[in-house]
């Protein structure tokens, strides 16, 4: 009877260790995941900006592009675009 209750008490007093042990694995597999999913966010973050930078790059490009002359508009008013030359005959 001495043998079983000291089995008893003993289980009693592993088992809550075991289950700190086991929530501190699973702490620490939470950490571990919340920081790939940090990093999958910053390189999500590092990517919009580079396509709101292209984005904003191509807009300043359309912008200084719209004064120039096209071969439809003549840059200077008054003169008439050039005449594509005829294929021979």
């Amino acid at each position: 009877m001495k043998t079983f209750l000291s089995g008893i008490v003993a289980a009693v007093l592993i088992l809550p260790a075991a289950a700190r042990a086991d929530r501190a694995e699973r702490m620490e597999r939470r950490a571990e995941r919340m920081e790939r999913q940090g990093e999958r966010m910053e390189r999500r973050g590092e990517r919009r900006a580079e396509r709101l930078e292209h984005r904003a790059e191509a807009l300043e490009q359309r912008k200084e592009n719209a004064h120039r002359a096209t071969p439809a508009t003549p840059a200077q008013p008054g003169v008439s675009p050039a005449i594509p030359a005829e294929p021979a005959k």
